[in-house]
């Protein structure tokens, strides 16, 4: 149980869901949503593979249809 003091230092309410993670700097504690923030912002930014891939399949399939 997370005392009442940091849960309110970090936002959390007494349900909020805890994610934990152990790193050479030592064990993190965050949010499931604060977790979820920092996965998404550590994902390369630009173009997704799959709208490239998607792009490729449609001019392979218009080259094989031809004109």
């Amino acid at each position: 149980m997370v005392p009442l003091e940091v849960r309110q230092r970090h936002g959390w309410d007494d349900g909020t869901a805890l994610v934990f993670t152990d790193g050479p700097d030592g064990v993190r504690v965050m949010s499931a949503d604060e977790a979820l923030a920092a996965f998404r912002a550590s994902l390369p930014s630009g173009p997704s593979p799959v709208t490239d891939l998607i792009a490729e399949r449609r001019a392979e399939a218009a080259r094989e249809s031809g004109p």
